[in-house]
């Protein structure tokens, strides 16, 4: 696994946190009724919305999200999900080729032929 984040060039610290121009951070009610699903298929649009603006962000999730909370003056029973950082990407790389849904999709059985 340590191998894998080295080659992903995956660090403890995050630069990108201090150096977007804007960072978004998105909190769940938890009073609410499946808060953490609703909450993510929002975020999963907010990513497809700035990837179309040609914008690029990442999801971080903060370990210790109870200081944040206090800095944003959240309520108790709003939980912090993730904090998106956008911007313009400064990584040159080209993005990595999706997966076909021939290969990620199967019918009746795992791994079966698709057909």
């Amino acid at each position: 696994m340590k191998e894998w984040f080295r080659s992903k060039q995956i660090m403890w610290h995050k630069p990108h946190l201090t150096s977007a121009p804007s960072l978004l951070a998105i909190f769940s009610d938890q009073d609410m009724v499946y808060t953490t699903e609703s909450t993510w298929l929002a975020i999963g649009y907010i990513l497809i919305a700035i990837e179309e603006k040609s914008l690029s962000t990442v999801t971080y999730t903060p370990p210790h999200p109870k200081g944040l909370r206090e800095l944003f003056g959240s309520p108790e029973n709003f939980r912090l999900e993730t904090i998106l950082p956008i911007g313009y990407s400064a990584d040159p790389k080209e993005k990595e080729e999706r997966q076909s849904t021939e290969k990620l999709i199967y019918r009746n059985r795992w791994h079966a032929l698709n057909v």
